[in-house]
């Protein structure tokens, strides 16, 4: 390899740990660094939805509900580099929250859409005698009535014993206190926010310097 590739290709990386201001903190293993700037295809996968590099990727592993991420890969063989990046994700989906919007790409038990927990661990006796566990958010919600309001309607598979009643009450006083998402056509569908940032916007040099 010449001299003069080597010296190029050390430019780019120069140029890109520039940017994410990396030169501050060299003190920290390289892999960290790649890995945060791995981390943007992750938040990228989950918002850019049509595009023709996140299909193809759906084509060959398939996707979760919400289509957030990839189903995950396993075994020695399949995509090294998504592979790669996958390997990441619950350092990365740690620091995430949902935007609802119109809630249907977010698991109405499985995501932490309102607290930092899923629903299905703070109501495991609940999750197990849902009729759909694989419910969003716009799965168990009614239409709008006359008043333009939409109602919780999440349903199970049995009724409750009388020990389970308080149980019952205590999640629907849970939902109640979260607002019901408003299916309206200028509401965002969904959408992700990065709670390291002010913005909410994913920041490579942020993903590098978590705790």
């Amino acid at each position: 390899m010449s001299t003069s590739h080597i010296w190029g290709k050390t430019l780019l990386i120069m140029n890109d740990a520039n940017r994410l201001g990396l030169f501050h903190h060299l003190s920290r293993p390289p892999l960290s660094v790649h890995e945060a700037l791995l981390g943007k295809w992750l938040w990228r996968f989950g918002l850019e939805e049509h595009h023709l590099w996140r299909r193809v990727l759906v084509a060959k592993f398939g996707f979760e509900v919400g289509g957030w991420r990839t189903k995950p890969i396993r075994g020695p063989h399949g995509c090294g580099l998504w592979k790669g990046i996958m390997s990441s994700w619950e350092d990365y989906f740690q620091h995430v929250e949902f935007v609802v919007g119109q809630g249907t790409r977010v698991s109405f038990w499985k995501d932490k859409w309102c607290v930092d927990t899923s629903l299905m661990v703070l109501f495991p006796t609940l999750f197990t005698c849902s009729s759909n566990r694989e419910a969003t958010i716009a799965d168990v919600l009614t239409g709008l009535d006359s008043r333009g309001v939409r109602e919780w309607n999440v349903t199970f598979v049995r009724d409750f014993n009388d020990w389970e009643v308080d149980v019952v009450a205590e999640f629907f006083q849970f939902l109640h206190s979260h607002k019901v998402p408003i299916a309206a056509p200028n509401v965002v569908s969904n959408g992700l926010r990065w709670k390291l940032s002010k913005d909410g916007a994913f920041v490579s040099l942020f993903f590098f310097t978590m705790p």
